[in-house]
């Protein structure tokens, strides 16, 4: 019976061979996981600028046809889910947790862009509209940067401010002379998107404006 072969010691070299694969292999690994994630926020960031193109196309839709109530400004008051059908747009850059919609208080109507541009909180919405100026704006997460929150904001609303904090100060009514306030618009309210139609259901009546109104979670 011929005798087994001894094993090889491992060697200095094999060993450091080995490591040095497994190092490769985990970079090529991470670096494959990054663009992965950067491409996965990229489509998230030009969806989130898409649906607000389609949200404020909607907004000008409504106020054209004239087909819903509008405040003296000619635009609509607040805005219905149920105007986009089974997909109302949504802003996929904050949590679910938050509010859907926010329309501006009396004291914002001259503004362009929300004093708070971040869901610094579970209550601040996704999207702020402001009906005294036909203006939607979708807000940035919280957690970032300044610096990629404001290039975020920018980017998203097609805007160009310096800072993601707002430096807007209101005069009081009258100070201007010969300038009459604003119309004052509806109190900050929010207002949750519907749960999608089950297949042979009814279509849900539209939701309501809430002071406090969650956002329910995305369509299955």
């Amino acid at each position: 019976m011929a005798p087994k072969p001894t094993p090889k010691p491992t060697t200095l070299r094999r060993t450091v061979d080995v490591v040095t694969g497994l190092a490769v292999l985990g970079l090529f690994t991470g670096l494959g996981m990054y663009q992965y994630q950067h491409r996965q926020k990229e489509v998230a960031v030009a969806a989130a600028a898409d649906d607000l193109v389609r949200f404020q196309q909607m907004i000008q839709l409504r106020a054209a046809t004239k087909d819903v109530p509008l405040n003296a400004r000619g635009w609509p008051q607040t805005i219905d889910p149920a105007w986009f059908g089974e997909s109302p747009p949504r802003n996929h850059l904050v949590s679910s947790v938050h509010p859907w919609l926010e329309v501006a208080a009396a004291e914002e109507a001259d503004l362009q862009d929300p004093f708070v541009r971040m869901t610094i909180d579970s209550k601040k919405a996704g999207y702020w509209y402001n009906p005294n100026q036909g203006i939607v704006r979708a807000r940035v997460p919280v957690g970032i940067s300044d610096e990629r929150a404001l290039a975020l904001y920018n980017r998203i609303n097609g805007t160009a401010l310096t800072t993601i904090y707002s430096k807007e100060v209101l005069p009081a009514p009258g100070a201007v002379a010969g300038q009459q306030p604003a119309e004052a618009s509806a109190p900050v309210t929010t207002a949750s998107v519907p749960e999608p139609v089950p297949a042979g259901g009814d279509t849900p009546p539209a939701a309501e404006p809430s002071k406090s109104s969650p956002s329910p979670p995305p369509p299955r």
